[in-house]
């Protein structure tokens, strides 16, 4: 498979006193368990109120505030790395990984 047949996936994520990186990696870590080789793009705003955003296409496939990434709420945590894993399952529930 050409690195070009990969589903690309874009996380949108806000800056905030730590720079949003675990939410990053957390939203990054659910892609992967669904399609271990997608790309993944990384957008970070600088706005407020601070959000997690994973898109495909254009589309937005899962949004929620940031910190239900936050490592500090394990509940809150695993339960969005769910919704975000099966909100891109849902872009190929043949778990595919090429498009």
């Amino acid at each position: 498979m050409s690195s070009s047949s990969k589903k690309t996936f874009t996380v949108v994520y806000c800056a905030n006193c730590d720079g949003g990186q675990q939410e990053l990696g957390a939203a990054s870590e659910a892609i992967r368990r669904v399609f271990p080789s997608a790309k993944i793009e990384a957008t970070c705003l600088d706005e407020y109120p601070i959000h997690v955003d994973v898109m495909h296409d254009g589309q937005v496939l899962w949004t929620a505030p940031q910190r239900e990434l936050f490592r500090k709420n394990p509940t809150h945590r695993q339960k969005s790395q769910d919704a975000i894993a099966a909100a891109v399952r849902a872009v190929d529930p043949s778990g595919a990984d090429d498009e």
